[in-house]
């Protein structure tokens, strides 16, 4: 906690002095604020990387929300993973025990001490049970207490830097990311994901996901599933050996998405590159979906509004978009600034063509600006719009999935991809209001 508030305050200083100078002298530092920026932006992304936990998922989500803040802000935040050193062996087996009541030698036939992942909630090691090579996943020991900590923490922060950034999102991080970390510290849940994310796509080959068996243990704490082989999904230095083609990859992903958006209404709400795998299937690749624990049920009015907004945008529909606005569910104190701002945003998306995720944003902010949508503009839009509870974990989502599919194969449009999932769905909709 110390080293947190520590963090925040220092960065909080340096932006109080660069406003008591640029009172006390004008325009002689108003020239400094970019190399504040740069500064304090670097500050946060190593201490968010040293902090771990919630701090990394903070960083990550503010990493996508960059058309809000300073530019240095999302350059650095972006590159943050939850990838951090494994803890020592001996805690996660005692966890282990302590969690199933049992020896490492009466559950499994063997264990590997080596971590094959770590991150910041836990880490997984390679096992075999029953003749079978599993995958054991292990919670830190206390860190349920850390969190409950980092967020008394984080509350004040948030709390503390709606006064330089008052945008009224910011206000749901906090429970938002509390929710998540509620999530994805409770295994049990994440089976259930497992079992759910499974039947959805039972019988399609093209996706796999990690399978449970009933007399596999699991715990809040330790999770154990088949071992699922593959390549991260932007190790691209090995698609030619394994036969694999990008673009047909950045498609199938697009897909696989569309119907969990759409058809499912159940959805990967944390697609980074460490959590998707692909591998030769029996016709074209196969991607595999690990650690489900944060996916998400897309409420109905979400998947109806994003279906009005897709069609809005590439037919240059308004009527649609706001139609997509109001059925999403945001609200501002003028819906028609509103609608400019938010069909200008949106617009901005159509056509992209970007290699990485840096790139994307700086192709949204550059859209936007020559779209009249400056950052100035885009400030008071998040300072009136009220967004509705969960469209963080949406948004998150289809903005990871973008830097993703860009980094595959760049000039890949979503929107374009979604559109034969998104018209059945209209149709459908068309036909309940005449039923």
């Amino acid at each position: 906690m110390c080293r947190s508030s520590a963090l925040f305050s220092l960065i909080f200083a340096s932006y109080l002095w660069q406003i008591a100078l640029c009172k006390l002298f004008g325009s002689r530092f108003q020239s400094r604020w970019e190399v504040v920026h740069q500064r304090n932006a670097r500050r946060l992304a190593t201490g968010f990387t040293n902090l771990r936990g919630i701090y990394i998922k903070l960083g990550q989500v503010l990493s996508v929300m960059g058309t809000f803040l300073p530019n240095a802000y999302a350059d650095e935040l972006e590159v943050l993973q939850d990838q951090v050193p494994p803890r020592p062996v001996k805690k996660i087996r005692n966890a282990i025990v302590k969690s199933l009541g049992k020896s490492i030698d009466e559950i499994f036939d063997s264990f590997d001490d080596q971590a094959v992942a770590a991150a910041s909630l836990g880490q997984v090691h390679r096992a075999v049970i029953g003749g079978q090579d599993v995958a054991v996943k292990v919670l830190y020991p206390g860190i349920r207490k850390t969190i409950a900590i980092d967020l008394r923490v984080l509350k004040w922060t948030l709390w503390f830097y709606k006064r330089f950034v008052p945008a009224k999102r910011l206000g749901r991080i906090h429970e938002q990311i509390g929710d998540l970390m509620k999530r994805e510290t409770n295994l049990l849940h994440e089976a259930d994901c497992l079992k759910k994310m499974t039947a959805n796509f039972s019988g399609d080959e093209r996706v796999a996901f990690p399978s449970l068996a009933a007399d596999w243990p699991v715990s809040e704490d330790v999770l154990v599933m088949s071992f699922e082989a593959g390549v991260k999904i932007n190790d691209m230095a090995s698609y030619e050996r394994l036969g694999l083609d990008a673009k047909e990859v950045a498609t199938l992903l697009a897909d696989l998405f569309s119907h969990q958006f759409y058809g499912h209404r159940f959805f990967h709400a944390d697609p980074h590159p460490g959590n998707i795998l692909v591998r030769p299937g029996t016709d074209g690749p196969c991607i595999v979906f690990l650690d489900l624990g944060s996916a998400t049920v897309m409420p109905e009015h979400f998947a109806h509004g994003m279906a009005y907004l897709i069609r809005g945008v590439m037919s240059e529909n308004d009527e649609d978009v706001l139609k997509a606005i109001t059925t999403i569910g945001f609200a501002g104190d003028d819906n028609e600034v509103v609608r400019v701002q938010v069909t200008k945003y949106f617009r901005a998306l159509v056509g992209l063509e970007a290699a990485s995720q840096k790139e994307l944003t700086n192709e949204v902010k550059t859209r936007l600006e020559a779209g009249g949508m400056s950052r100035k503009s885009i400030r008071e839009l998040m300072k009136n719009v009220e967004y509705p509870n969960d469209w963080l974990y949406v948004e998150r989502s289809v903005i990871i999935l973008f830097g993703l599919l860009m980094n595959l194969s760049p000039g890949l449009n979503f929107f374009q991809l979604g559109a034969k999932h998104v018209f059945p769905l209209l149709a459908e909709i068309q036909n309940k209001k005449v039923a």
